[in-house]
């Protein structure tokens, strides 16, 4: 089975929207299915810990072996600190609502 299809059958229309838009800026992320997707992506590539901090030396690994220089891999680490600071969760609110507010931002 093809990814697409794969995604097409786990996840609903909003989500595959909220992905294939993701950079546009006019299209806001709205659906906490995409958090959902977010923060099982990130997990899965050991990239976070089930409660959203990063794994900042499998990041970096991450992002260097994807062609990332030094200087930037560093700059999207502090990146993502601040985006950890600036989020306003409740536990109530889950790890869903986690990711896409991390998305969000």
């Amino acid at each position: 089975m093809h990814i697409s299809d794969q995604i097409q059958t786990k996840f609903n229309q909003m989500v595959i929207r909220e992905f294939l838009s993701y950079w546009d800026e006019n299209i806001p992320l709205i659906d906490p299915d995409f958090g959902c997707v977010v923060m099982w992506i990130l997990q899965k590539l050991e990239l976070v810990e089930d409660n959203g901090i990063l794994r900042q030396e499998n990041a970096k690994a991450f992002m260097m072996a994807k062609g990332s220089d030094e200087i930037t891999s560093e700059t999207l680490i502090k990146l993502y600190a601040l985006c950890l600071r600036s989020i306003d969760l409740r536990p109530e609110q889950g790890e869903c609502q986690f990711g896409l507010m991390l998305a969000q931002c």
